[in-house]
């Protein structure tokens, strides 16, 4: 979790840096997935998907809330899955 703090703080910056800030988040996601993190991992990704959407790349950014959705249906958590949504139907149409 420290790690997600870490590249949310980086992409938070001015100037952001994006790439170190990414890199936080992949290795974030990386070691949650080996503890099966499920929900953790969600959250990753939907903050991942902010830094992405911030940065201009939309496709990644919907990727990732994509893979955050599905987490929060399977696990039955409407709150997250509204907020997560809520990004995805904000982001520019392909």
């Amino acid at each position: 979790m420290a790690r997600q703090v870490w590249g949310r703080s980086l992409a938070a910056m001015s100037p952001p840096k994006w790439d170190e800030a990414e890199a936080q988040m992949a290795e974030s996601l990386r070691l949650l997935q080996l503890g099966e993190a499920r929900l953790f991992s969600a959250s990753i990704r939907m903050h991942w998907g902010i830094i992405c959407r911030d940065r201009g790349k939309t496709d990644a950014a919907r990727e990732h809330f994509e893979k955050a959705a599905a987490q929060w249906t399977a696990s039955n958590i409407p709150w997250e899955l509204e907020r997560v949504n809520k990004l995805m139907a904000e982001l520019p149409k392909a």
